[in-house]
């Protein structure tokens, strides 16, 4: 890794040696068009990869299966329930968002209500 890339690849240094050589490879290939983005598309890109190093090993990967269950579907069924989530009351858009937490804490390890 040179240094331009390391510069670019900054926040998720700390979880580098975690990442297998093909999620190495995906980030490098990052790293490589990071010099050709606007500003705030850099300081964009840096935080998310800064909430990405935040996650357990355990939540990257269910954070990759979802990304691959969403990218498998139609661009149309993809786009609609996008605009469906957007068209809910804030109050609702909550609701969702504890929802998927109240799920994601139970079945954390030793958490009373894991499933079997």
């Amino acid at each position: 890794m040179n240094a331009e890339q390391k510069l670019a690849l900054g926040p998720i240094q700390s979880i580098w040696d975690e990442q297998s050589r093909d999620q190495q490879r995906k980030w490098l290939q990052v790293a490589n068009r990071y010099r050709t983005m606007k500003p705030e598309e850099q300081t964009r890109l840096h935080a998310r990869m800064a909430d990405w190093a935040k996650l357990t090993p355990d939540q990257r990967r269910k954070a990759r299966e979802n990304y691959k269950s969403v990218k498998g579907l139609p661009p149309e069924v993809r786009d609609a329930q996008w605009q469906n989530y957007q068209a809910l009351p804030d109050e609702r858009k909550q609701a969702v968002k504890d929802k998927a937490e109240a799920a994601k804490q139970a079945t954390k390890p030793g958490s009373a209500k894991q499933r079997p």
